[in-house]
């Protein structure tokens, strides 16, 4: 099974939908947001959303802004997909051979490494941890 790992989309929506229809190109058959879906951007509650509809496990760190916006759903909403709101430590995962290793997927919503947001594949039987430099 091939998994995309992605982090840090800052209510960045627009760059969210590009980095997830990525993903399905390249015919991830999970995606896994690591968190940091609000802040900064204009469209954190939308990012949330997009999210309960289009990620098949996402994490959330819960700050003040993550706590509000939760609040901010109704039982219907927390009942398809809030629920389950945790703190995470280190974005770490084990690979073939128990080896155990940290990976800093990059960030898709306020990307460093380029103008368009990075993520990672990981594809399980190959053991292949790939990072995903987006284009616009």
């Amino acid at each position: 099974m091939k998994y995309a790992i992605m982090s840090d989309i800052h209510g960045n929506l627009e760059a969210f939908r590009r980095a997830v229809a990525d993903a399905r190109k390249r015919k991830c058959k999970k995606i896994i947001c690591l968190g940091d879906l609000t802040g900064y951007g204009k469209q954190s509650k939308e990012c949330v959303e997009y999210a309960m509809q289009n990620v098949d496990m996402c994490l959330m760190r819960i700050s003040p802004e993550d706590a509000e916006l939760a609040r901010s759903f109704d039982e219907d909403d927390k009942a398809r997909g809030l629920r389950g709101l945790k703190e995470i430590g280190p974005k770490s995962c084990t690979v073939a051979g128990g080896a155990r290793y940290v990976v800093n997927v990059g960030s898709v919503g306020l990307p460093r490494e380029g103008p368009c947001g990075t993520y990672c594949t990981y594809d399980v039987p190959s053991g292949r941890l790939q990072f995903v430099f987006l284009e616009k």
